[in-house]
């Protein structure tokens, strides 16, 4: 169990769900199609928005946040949130 902690806390763990989180709006797109897939698709968003509230807390608490932090929690999720809703309202009007 606490191997499992420890790689849940791991940078590898966040950049791996990223490389997940590419997929996404795929999912979604095929889940009309395979119904499972939408679920994986939410599965995979309410995974990786735990793992960001979790991973590294004790230092954004302490205000010791660094370029990497920025890029990770603020850069990163918003060009991601961007890229999900464009392909999803494309989707929409196809």
């Amino acid at each position: 169990m606490k191997y499992l902690i420890v790689m849940y806390n791991s940078a590898s763990f966040v950049a791996s769900l990223w490389c997940l989180s590419a997929i996404t709006p795929l999912l979604l797109l095929v889940g009309n199609d395979i119904s499972w897939m939408s679920i994986v698709a939410v599965g995979l968003i309410i995974l990786y928005g735990s793992s960001i509230s979790l991973f590294r807390k004790e230092k954004i608490a302490q205000g010791c946040w660094c370029k990497s932090d920025v890029f990770v929690y603020i850069i990163v999720p918003t060009c991601l949130f961007t890229y999900v809703t464009c392909m999803m309202l494309s989707s929409v009007n196809v």
